[in-house]
């Protein structure tokens, strides 16, 4: 951290026309010095502070991702009943999580599952297998039969404990659809997609200033096993056309899943 506005001076200094940086961590540095040197463009990935013209933080909408794993959800339970886990309790965690509550309840209500509802725990660790592997079980035990969590590798605690007691989880950040039978799909914002994309916007199209990128911008990935039906197949297909059109708002969602 200690070098991080060090760093950024000196590709400044160099006049590179573009700096990007992966992680909300580099966004008061680039605050620091992006001033400086109005001829580089500095871009922190899931930032959010834009002051200069030439400050283009991108923040992935990584919360119309978990609307489509909500969907998945709510076509795969049997009883409506929801576990939904984060690392922590950021903004950006909990917008992805209002969404894919949201979702999950809205398809089983269609779906004519009464008193569908979604408990929530915040691990406050992104790496602690051991203990999302006990917050998971708690919750499948407490009636949970399908599981989301959103973590690093924290997140193979969750996958155990529903390969144990055959609960069903859709996986986030990542394609985790091969690390057990109980994951049947896989929802995220890819990297591989976002980074290209963002060199385009930023250095071909001319972008600036804060930028938010998803589904319309062809960075999120949703694959989902041949456990998940045609017909939830077809509706997430749907939905994704619908949120890149504007006919769903994400934005409607947040703080308002029960």
């Amino acid at each position: 951290v200690e070098d991080f506005d060090a760093t950024f001076t000196e590709f400044g200094e160099k006049g590179y026309d573009l700096v990007l940086a992966a992680g909300s961590q580099f966004d008061d540095s680039i605050a620091n010095v992006a001033p400086y040197y109005p001829d580089t463009l500095y871009s922190a990935i899931n930032g959010v502070i834009s002051e200069t013209e030439n400050m283009c933080p991108i923040y992935p909408k990584e919360y119309e991702a978990s609307y489509l794993a909500g969907i998945i959800a709510g076509y795969a339970t049997e009883n409506g009943q929801f576990a939904t886990m984060g690392g922590s309790d950021a903004l950006s965690m909990t917008k992805c999580l209002d969404n894919y509550d949201a979702a999950a309840i809205i398809t089983a209500n269609e779906r004519g599952i009464a008193n569908a509802s979604a408990k929530r725990a915040y691990i406050n660790s992104w790496t602690d297998i051991a203990l999302t592997k006990s917050t998971t079980d708690q919750m499948i035990d407490n009636g949970a039969d399908t599981v989301f969590c959103y973590s690093n590798e924290g997140q193979s605690g969750a996958v155990q404990s529903c390969q144990d007691k055959g609960a069903k989880f859709i996986a986030f950040a990542g394609n985790k659809n091969d690390e057990a039978d109980c994951v049947i799909a896989s929802a995220y914002a890819d990297l591989t997609l976002l980074y290209p994309w963002a060199v385009k916007a930023l250095l071909i199209d001319g972008a600036r200033g804060y930028i938010e990128a998803g589904i319309a911008e062809g960075i999120i990935e949703v694959i989902m096993t041949d456990k998940v039906s045609d017909e939830c197949k077809a509706a997430v297909e749907q939905a994704s056309q619908d949120i890149a059109s504007g006919k769903i708002k994400c934005e409607d969602y947040f703080a308002k899943a029960e």
